[in-house]
């Protein structure tokens, strides 16, 4: 038996979609088309997190045709998910300060060189001793792949 490891938004996110789709005519994989999902989009209030619900439950539609739950296509499939606007924040100088004096010593120092490197938190996070070589932090970047070397010079190098 494969054990799907299970975060605190996968339990919020399935609560919301149980609550929709809990009254779905018996088979119930069988009755979701596409305009159920568009209707649940378009029930949901909160529009962002809607999104995210309604790729989980692609996810789970997905696995369910794997273990032949279905043979039916994703209903997901071609719906398109609610505008999303990115985050407009500036952290300057103030503000990061704040929070770098109210943090501990590790904290401090990923604060300090996802500052310095202008990369991902996941990145920055994810960088350890042994990605130092020859002088250079390497780092590859989750989301796209690419590899980055960072001369250790200057303020990287007092950090490090």
């Amino acid at each position: 038996m494969k054990i799907i490891p299970i975060g605190l938004n996968w339990i919020r996110e399935l609560a919301k979609l149980l609550e929709f789709f809990d009254d779905a005519p018996s088979p119930p994989l069988n009755a979701i088309e596409p305009m159920h999902v568009r209707q649940y989009l378009d029930w949901r209030q909160a529009k962002v997190r809607a999104n995210r619900e309604k790729a989980l439950f692609s996810h789970i539609w997905n696995y369910a045709r794997e273990k032949g739950h279905t043979n039916k296509t994703n209903p997901c499939a071609g719906i398109k998910g609610n505008k999303e606007s990115g985050r407009d924040v500036y952290i300057d100088d103030r503000l990061y300060k704040v929070v770098w004096d109210a943090a501990e010593q590790p904290l401090r120092d990923a604060l300090d060189l996802a500052y310095l490197v202008g990369q991902r938190t996941a990145d920055t996070l994810k960088a350890m001793k042994s990605d130092i070589v020859d002088g250079a932090l390497k780092i590859q970047q989750n989301k796209t792949g690419k590899k980055i070397r960072f001369s250790i010079i200057g303020e990287l190098l007092l950090l490090i």
